[in-house]
């Protein structure tokens, strides 16, 4: 098969990039052991994009497992823990603790594991500054703080006098020096056994840590709002999820380079519409692959709202259902005798509430919002969250880009560039009201009859207060473009 042809260069290499572990017959790869690079190799093989070491790792990752090769990927640092645990040859008991030294040249970085039925356990890590003027207890307590460890670990250094210190200051505590060797075929062979049989072959495994960092943002136009977070040292798999509007346009997946201080984008995902919100799942495997995957979220209360109207309620005047930033319409069908979602309003998913003032007719909807390009301080929306809160301890909400200011008439004004650029406020029962007449004109549209009342419903999970403040601020609206109301 040709495609097996790329397999034996990447047989075991003195650099420790990329490892195999051979199964005694000549060219058959029993198993295959990757080595997930650090930043510091990834930009010297990049795209344009993407960091090619992701690429690279997750085509091998396809391509081994398609030729049900065994494999598995690892990083760098917990490479490299376990080959210092290899080479001492190390032995404790089940919660004991094992410190890692490196020497620095003003100090000493120290790694805290504890060993458990599943291998090492990474704890925390720090930095200890150190002079020759130091006392050693002092050093003493700095690198133990509060543990105990049962054994120490410190990797050989040309830093000879630190390294004596540092035997003085720790004593009785084992103190093991182990060379920094690279990657020899024994690493492999343990970690080999480790991978086919793990209950009875935890002695030097490592528990992975992530090994880079990872940012999950949400973006619509030039608002980037971080949602998930992913940290070196943090324990995988590692496994999270979060709900959010379905406002943001597209989520996307970044890697910290700590080369260059930003973040490189891995991919993107472009959010659904057909939903009330979005569940955001993120995970990075033992192997250190992320994924990301975006679920529709619908909201059983808002789906059966037609059912619920034609059970409950008996004036058959149309419906406006709020929830999050957006609203559903529904309209009573005098021919089927029922309620129905508005079509016109994207039906049961409903519109985004937002007014465009970018232009002189101003625009209730986000066709001009372009990711990543499009200021939103001519854009209103929100306004059911900002009804909800007490006029005099309005909470700023970072999405924002138009401004809350007031005046002697109004306690609460949205501020915002309008399509002259200059600032206009406006109170948001007015800005309601506008909306409002949006809907009123869909519903006349889709009727013949310019409806003279209409019910509300409201779908977030308000408190009495809350929910008392955006009924009078609804009432109001209502009351400017000369409507009655009533709330279901």
């Amino acid at each position: 098969m040709s495609d097996i042809a790329l397999i034996p260069l990447l047989a075991f290499q003195e650099d420790g990039k990329y490892l195999a572990f051979v199964d005694g017959n000549p060219g058959l790869f029993y198993l295959l052991i990757v080595n997930v690079n650090n930043e510091n190799d990834s930009e010297k093989i990049t795209t344009s994009e993407n960091p090619i070491n992701f690429e690279i790792c997750k085509s091998l990752k396809d391509l081994f497992t398609s030729l049900s090769i065994p494999n598995h990927f690892c990083s760098a640092t917990d490479m490299g823990s376990t080959k210092h645990f290899i080479n001492s040859n190390i032995s404790i008991n089940i919660n004991e603790v094992i410190l890692f030294i490196f020497a620095e040249i003003d100090g000493f970085s120290v790694f805290e594991y504890c060993y458990t039925k599943l291998g090492y356990e990474y704890k925390k890590s720090r930095t200890v500054k150190w002079d020759s003027k130091k006392p050693l207890k002092a050093l003493q307590h700095e690198i133990l703080v509060s543990c105990n460890p049962k054994k120490i670990i410190f990797q050989k250094s040309k830093l000879e006098l630190s390294m004596k210190a540092l035997k003085s200051a720790l004593k009785p505590i084992e103190f093991i020096v182990v060379e920094n060797t690279p990657i020899l075929p024994k690493h492999v062979t343990e970690i080999s056994k480790w991978f086919f049989n793990s209950f009875n072959n935890s002695k030097f495994h490592v528990i992975p840590t992530i090994s880079r960092t990872y940012r999950i943002i949400v973006i619509i136009g030039t608002i980037q709002w971080l949602i998930i977070s992913a940290d070196v040292y943090d324990r995988l798999p590692f496994n999270t999820s979060v709900e959010v509007t379905k406002l943001f346009q597209k989520v996307s997946m970044l890697q910290y380079n700590s080369k260059t201080k930003k973040c490189d984008t891995l991919y993107d995902l472009k959010n659904p519409t057909k939903c009330h919100k979005i569940k955001i799942i993120f995970n990075i495997d033992e192997q250190h692959f992320p994924s990301l995957k975006i679920e529709e979220i619908i909201i059983p209360s808002i789906k059966m709202l037609p059912q619920n109207l034609e059970k409950n309620f008996n004036e058959k005047i149309p419906v406006i259902g709020f929830y999050d930033i957006s609203s559903v319409i529904c309209v009573y069908n005098e021919i089927n005798e029922k309620y129905e979602f508005l079509c016109e309003w994207n039906g049961l998913f409903g519109k985004e509430l937002f007014i465009d003032f970018t232009e002189e007719k101003p625009q209730y909807n986000t066709n001009n919002i372009e990711p990543l390009k499009t200021d939103l301080s001519s854009f209103v929306y929100d306004l059911i969250k900002i009804m909800s809160m007490p006029v005099d301890t309005i909470i700023i909400d970072e999405k924002w880009k138009f401004a809350i200011t007031s005046n002697e008439d109004h306690p609460v004004l949205n501020e915002f560039d309008n399509f002259d650029r200059r600032k206009t406020a406006a109170s948001p029962a007015f800005l309601m009201a506008m909306l409002l007449q949006e809907h009123r004109k869909i519903i006349k549209a889709k009727t013949g009859k310019k409806p003279k009342r209409i019910g509300f419903c409201l779908f977030d999970d308000f408190t009495p207060d809350e929910s008392k403040r955006v009924k009078e601020q609804l009432q109001e609206s209502c009351t400017l473009i000369k409507i009655q109301c009533c709330f279901i």
